[in-house]
């Protein structure tokens, strides 16, 4: 079941990140707000792009999408096999608020060097 459930979640997953990338503009209550590209700006199209294969083009966009879909992996791969013997997940978690902490940093540092993706 456990397995069945992980797999049609990688799926939608993958159909969510084709669908996300095909999208050129969408709303941002952030950018309405204050005109700046909010922290998570470009993950969609760093995602699109790198279903497309362009790993530079998909880091230019957002350099926190691969770290992200790795530390989710690592979650969900965690989760399953720590399920199975009873313990909790501590890796994950940990990469999690780490990855937390990362987010608005990069934003920050990406907007002080003008380095921010076009809005």
């Amino acid at each position: 079941m456990t397995a069945r459930l992980a797999v049609r979640s990688a799926g939608l997953a993958a159909l969510g990140a084709v669908v996300a990338g095909s999208l050129s503009d969408g709303l941002c209550l952030f950018r309405a707000c204050t005109g700046l590209a909010c922290p998570g700006c470009g993950m969609t199209r760093a995602a699109g792009r790198l279903v497309g294969g362009d790993v530079v083009g998909s880091l230019a966009m957002h350099p926190l999408l691969l770290p992200l879909l790795a530390v989710t992996g690592i979650w969900g791969v965690e989760w399953v096999v720590r399920r199975r013997t009873g313990d909790r997940p501590v890796i994950g978690p940990r990469l999690g608020i780490a990855l937390a902490v990362a987010i608005p940093v990069v934003w920050l540092l990406r907007l002080a060097l003008g380095l921010l993706p076009p809005v």
